[in-house]
């Protein structure tokens, strides 16, 4: 499933929207600031947990809309919690938003506290909550890596 245009609203459609790190580029990276936003800060991420055996990571707010120059990229990873992985994201959240603008958050599968589907909820919901809006799956790994050259 291709990524969508924007709405009026320049919001993504209600949805889950996976893609590659060159899609992804493509389709957010549309300035100078954005661009750099994302393979400075969240290709380092991704390169990190793909080094982790991370096959996905979900990401939201403002770097997925028409905003012109977001502060950061919103993203959670679905993990075990027994993972040591769960809590060294919980533990670096902070390192990583300073040095790579990546607010990174990581979720347990199913329902419940600190859950995939508690994340989602909150990243679906349009600030102030009176809309719904997509998020990205964003899939990692493999012939969609990004050079370091990107």
């Amino acid at each position: 499933m291709a990524i969508p245009e924007f709405d009026s609203k320049g919001l993504l459609p209600e949805g889950v929207y996976p893609c590659n790190e060159k899609e992804f580029l493509s389709h957010f990276g549309f300035n100078v600031d954005r661009r750099q936003l994302i393979v400075q800060g969240l290709f380092r991420v991704t390169r990190y947990l793909v080094k982790r055996q991370v096959k996905q990571i979900f990401i939201g707010g403002s770097v997925i809309t028409k905003k012109p120059f977001p502060a950061d990229i919103d993203a959670y990873v679905v993990l075990e919690w027994r993972n040591p992985l769960f809590a060294e994201i919980i533990l670096n959240r902070e390192e990583w938003r300073k040095i790579y603008s990546v607010d990174l958050n990581a979720a347990q599968p199913g329902e419940g506290p600190l859950s995939e589907m508690e994340w989602r909820d909150f990243f679906t919901k349009a600030r102030g909550g009176e809309s719904v809006r997509g998020i990205i799956q964003l899939k990692l790994g493999g012939d969609c890596y990004v050079s370091d050259q990107e």
